[in-house]
């Protein structure tokens, strides 16, 4: 700016002004006429500004070279009782069918806080829930859909890890391949390529695979898997 006389330091802006530019999206923005508490930028969304006018989520995707709107933001469902939380992130369907957690994931399973911050399996905390005891030391809970993502109490078994591996042999599901990706099929592959270049983004991708953003986005760019067209 012609009438600063601060060193440049980022960009073609000083420090003071290119917070301004994080913080309001303007690096002219007036600290007494700007409302710190703004909605975010992104049509629809009413979180909090954090910088250049968007939320912390979109700010992130922004940062992370995505389209801010690349799919809606996930809802938090703020409660200390596990069974609704359950109940918001993996709506009951029928008794038979799957009830896919929509929350946060690791490794294609669904987390749920418990205990403050400490992360445990959503489908173990439905199992223990259901059955109303804890799941004892050493012991896994099998999923009898193959899905893991399903919290429904009616697919889920107390077994040990030997059943649990041999459930994996014999319905053709081995953990991870040589290069340490979860099994996809050559069907899968396909699928997940295609509904890519139908424009589905990753992460929704991913949820409905159950794997990884990383990995779905090593599969979409060929990084594994080349072999399949």
């Amino acid at each position: 700016m012609a009438d600063c006389t601060s060193p440049i330091r980022h960009r073609e802006w000083c420090s003071a002004h290119y917070q301004k530019l994080q913080k309001y999206g303007d690096p002219l923005a007036d600290h007494s006429q700007v409302h710190v508490d703004r909605p975010c930028r992104v049509e629809g969304c009413d979180r909090t500004v954090l910088a250049s006018g968007l939320c912390g989520s979109h700010y992130a995707r922004q940062r992370a070279g995505r389209p801010v709107s690349d799919a809606p933001l996930r809802r938090y469902f703020a409660t200390d009782d596990i069974a609704e939380r359950l109940a918001y992130y993996a709506p009951p369907a029928g008794p038979d069918e799957c009830w896919e957690w929509t929350g946060s994931t690791n490794k294609g399973y669904g987390l749920v806080a418990v205990g403050g911050s400490k992360m445990r399996q959503a489908h173990v905390i439905a199992w223990q829930i259901a059955n109303n005891r804890m799941l004892p030391a050493g012991l896994v809970v099998r999923h009898t859909c193959d899905n893991p993502l399903c919290v429904n109490p009616n697919h889920l078994l107390e077994g040990t890890h030997a059943q649990n591996n041999r459930d994996k042999s014999v319905r053709n599901r081995q953990g991870y391949n040589g290069k340490g990706f979860k099994h996809l099929t050559p069907d899968e592959v396909r699928h997940v390529r295609a509904l890519h270049a139908q424009g589905v983004n990753m992460t929704e991708i991913a949820r409905r695979f159950g794997r990884s953003r990383a990995t779905i986005i090593r599969v979409v760019k060929r990084q594994v898997f080349g072999h399949i067209h």
